[in-house]
């Protein structure tokens, strides 16, 4: 689930997971805010570990680490 905590954040973000070569395995757009959450499905995953890059309409890009188990 996806959050962002700050209402100047909220908006639609491009997201792509990536795994750890670098390769894009997954593409999707969501609308995050601070009330409610976001999910994104990584059923179509296999288990391991990926890098979410999230972008914002201005262009600036948010990464964390990802886990599927």
């Amino acid at each position: 689930r996806l959050r962002v905590s700050d209402a100047a954040a909220a908006g639609l973000y491009a997201t792509e997971v990536q795994n750890l070569l670098g390769a894009t395995v997954l593409r999707t757009a969501l609308r995050l805010g601070p009330t409610a959450d976001a999910e994104l499905d990584l059923s179509t995953l296999a288990s391991g570990v990926y890098v979410l890059r999230l972008r914002n309409a201005q262009g600036q890009t948010a990464l964390r680490r990802i886990t599927r188990e």
